[in-house]
């Protein structure tokens, strides 16, 4: 900045009240020899930054006090008050619409009344009624605390790339002996369903069940899946042959060990030394087995032809690990 003063005669003011430069040159305002401001030919707004960018650029030096915009209230004190900033996407200069479609960051005092704040977040939807009951209104979306704890009131947390999530890994470990932690990361969730399918390991065979639709449920919560199923009224189309399997099974059984769970059967031919009976997964496998399990001898397991009625019944709960 010059230590003279620029000829004022380049700077005009219309009927407007309008400052411009005649010449289209930018128009610098300074204390002590040093700018502090400047507005370019094309309207960018520069705070301690000699080539703005943007329509209000601030600068500062890396490590230097962030370059705040500091907006304060005065008076007695009381809950809410504070300061935002609102966002406009009417696309519209009525007076009417200065309160609709906005979306609003502002710290306001919290309920304590001590001084300590809350940070509000709220987004507009068209046509829906904001916090103020006006359709087209801000609405709260999420709150941060004085305590710093986040409230989503209104709208779902979306994780938006596979592979990330929740991270516990401020959480103090386990320290069992024996016991080793491998992941604090929560990515994944997903419940929904699936459609067991009756067959034979060595000829498939056709099998219909009379609740196709709603015959099987699943949950899977990290690596962890529990699922269900329930096949009532197995009817013989054309018979397999084998062990007996049920496929469909949403995720394949991690590669290190078999998995387990409970099975009931209805009208199935049972071996006479059976003590109990067992679903079972395979290492990497997608389908269920079931098994008879025996006292002091090999357990066995069951035959797609060991079904003896077109109205046999299979129940079976189980809980694996997936990759």
């Amino acid at each position: 900045m010059a230590s003279k003063g620029r000829d004022l005669g380049n700077i005009v003011s219309p009927k407007t009240g309008i400052a411009v430069t005649m010449s289209g040159d930018p128009v610098v305002l300074g204390v002590g020899n040093t700018e502090h401001l400047r507005i370019t030919g094309s309207g960018l707004i520069g705070v301690n930054n000699s080539s703005p960018l943007y329509p209000l650029h601030f600068k500062n030096a890396m490590a230097s006090t962030p370059s705040y915009i500091h907006l304060e209230v005065t008076g007695s004190n009381a809950v809410g008050g504070g300061g935002g900033i609102q966002f406009d996407t009417s696309a519209s200069n009525s007076g009417s619409n200065n309160g609709l479609f906005l979306a609003t960051i502002h710290g306001e005092r919290s309920a304590s009344d001590n001084g300590s704040n809350t940070l509000i977040f709220k987004t507009s939807k068209a046509n829906v009624a904001g916090d103020d009951g006006v359709t087209h209104s801000p609405k709260t979306r999420m709150t941060i605390d004085e305590d710093g704890d986040v409230t989503i009131s209104d709208g779902d947390l979306v994780i938006g790339t596979a592979g990330h999530g929740i991270d516990f890994s401020a959480q103090t470990a386990v320290s069992a002996t024996g016991a080793s932690t491998s992941a604090e990361l929560l990515d994944h969730y997903e419940e929904g369903t699936w459609t067991p399918v009756y067959y034979g390991a060595d000829t498939a065979g056709t099998y219909t069940i009379s609740n196709a639709s709603n015959s099987g449920f699943y949950t899977r919560i990290g690596n962890l899946v529990f699922i269900k199923c329930s096949m009532v009224d197995i009817n013989t189309s054309s018979a397999g042959s084998g062990q007996l399997r049920i496929g469909g099974v949403p995720f394949a059984n991690h590669s290190n060990n078999s998995s387990h769970g409970t099975v009931n059967l209805d009208k199935f031919d049972i071996d006479g030394a059976t003590m109990s009976l067992a679903s079972r997964i395979p290492a990497s496998a997608s389908y269920i087995q079931i098994y008879q399990i025996r006292d002091n001898t090999t357990d066995s397991a069951m035959n797609v032809a060991d079904k003896t009625s077109d109205t046999s019944d299979i129940f079976i709960t189980l809980v694996y690990t997936t990759t």
